[in-house]
């Protein structure tokens, strides 16, 4: 089997089910010798953050330890969710451990993310990692990834997302969410008190420590310009009361400032409880070494193309405050949003953007794209046009614009991948 049979036998299977269960995977992994158990893991679920977080920590332990990565969704190659110390796993690797997982695919009806997990957990385990940083699909709960035994588990940010799958409130989804915690440490970002209220009751039935971030560290932003690919921050308290250390950040946009607190805090939690020897220098090389396609990327700069992830109402908020203080002229739009997602409260957030006077509408050939229900949404707020792809798109608003315009390219993960992938894309 050769790469490219491997990615055609997993896309086969890559639609999401209306119902999950670990039963399975679970048992795929026991006829595989569990490579879960004994893998000092750092779990890492939210409805935004979660990626940046997991490179954070990820390129900080690698500093010193041997680090695997665990992302999803891929950007650029599919091979890019498996990582080691920054490095994604080669072509023939990965052909030989789903090699290894095949047959149990097949005999347990394994999902696309399901296969890809026991996948990790083999590729770290035979690599002989000291850490695992691993992202999850979606919610927590019944994630493949939740198998794992994690000695620190981290929930980013609570949002509404996955709302067919998660629940259609915020204390639905947290339970989902919290379905991570296990006996380690629970590190979160969240500030809303009725959520942290329930973080503390499943915490305390579970015996774990509740940690909250701003509580343990002081992040503060200091400058940030995507075009000199400078974001500054400060962070307080990592190496004890009243230390502060200054970085730069390798992933652009203020807004990454409670990643970077959040990433933080971890950090000084592992530190303190495992005395991992991490000194200010591994914190601030791995801070700037840090890598991740589609966070507030600058693709072009005259005009200014900026490519961003943001796939929910809550990363659309955040892109729009991050755009809000650019000096630019006039800004167009690429936009493509999946049809399980909250569009109409998306595209309300776009037209906070200044300045915004079209938008180019991404079709997809993808099975989740929201083209003709977004379709009228769009047309609706703004003048639209329709092209037929995500490039053709892109290169009719680059033809719109002068050298000092704005062009911003958001609304899913999978719309960056069709623009910037030469693989087959995948909606999970």
């Amino acid at each position: 089997m050769n790469y490219s049979q491997m990615l055609g036998e997993l896309y086969s299977t890559a639609k999401l089910r209306d119902f999950w269960d670990l039963r399975q995977v679970e048992r795929c992994l026991a006829e595989l010798g569990n490579p879960q158990k004994g893998l000092r893991c750092i779990h890492i679920a939210g409805t935004v953050g979660k990626g940046s977080v997991t490179a954070y920590i990820a390129s900080i332990l690698s500093q010193k330890y041997r680090v695997g990565s665990y992302f999803s969704p891929h950007v650029v190659t599919f091979r890019e969710r498996f990582q080691i110390n920054g490095k994604i796993a080669s072509e023939q690797e990965l052909v030989g451990f789903y090699e290894l997982v095949k047959p149990l695919k097949i005999k347990y009806d394994l999902s696309f993310f399901e296969t890809l997990t026991a996948m990790a957990f083999i590729y770290f385990k035979s690599r002989k990692v000291d850490y695992a940083v691993l992202e999850t699909g979606m919610g927590g709960r019944l994630d493949a990834t939740n198998l794992c035994e994690p000695i620190l588990s981290i929930i980013t940010h609570m949002g509404i997302d996955h709302t067919k799958y998660l629940g259609d409130s915020l204390e639905m989804i947290a339970a989902e969410k919290l379905g991570i915690v296990k006996a380690a440490p629970l590190l979160t970002g969240v500030n809303e008190g009725k959520i942290l209220r329930l973080m503390a009751e499943t915490c305390r039935k579970k015996n774990v420590n509740l940690v909250v971030a701003r509580k343990l560290v002081n992040c503060k932003s200091v400058e940030s310009s995507i075009l000199e690919n400078k974001n500054i921050f400060s962070i307080g308290g990592l190496f004890g009361e009243g230390s502060v250390i200054e970085l730069n950040s390798g992933l652009m946009g203020s807004y990454q400032k409670e990643n970077v607190g959040l990433a933080s805090a971890a950090i000084k939690i592992l530190n303190d409880e495992l005395n991992l020897g991490m000194a200010e220098k591994h914190v601030i090389d791995g801070f700037a070494k840090a890598k991740l396609f589609g966070r507030f990327q600058a693709y072009n700069t005259k005009p200014l193309v900026i490519l961003d992830g943001a796939h929910n109402v809550d990363g659309m908020n955040a892109l729009v405050e991050e755009i809000k203080p650019l000096n630019y002229g006039k800004c167009i739009v690429v936009f493509m949003c999946m049809a399980d997602k909250d569009y109409p409260a998306m595209l309300k957030q776009l037209k906070r953007i200044p300045h915004l006077n079209y938008v180019s509408f991404a079709l997809m050939d993808n099975t989740r794209a929201a083209n003709k229900l977004l379709l009228g949404h769009v047309k609706k707020y703004f003048l639209a046009r329709v092209k037929k792809d995500v490039k053709v798109a892109l290169r009719d608003a680059i033809s719109r614009c002068g050298k000092n315009d704005l062009v911003v390219v958001c609304g899913s993960l999978y719309l960056l991948s069709a623009f910037l992938s030469k693989e087959p894309i995948i909606t999970q």
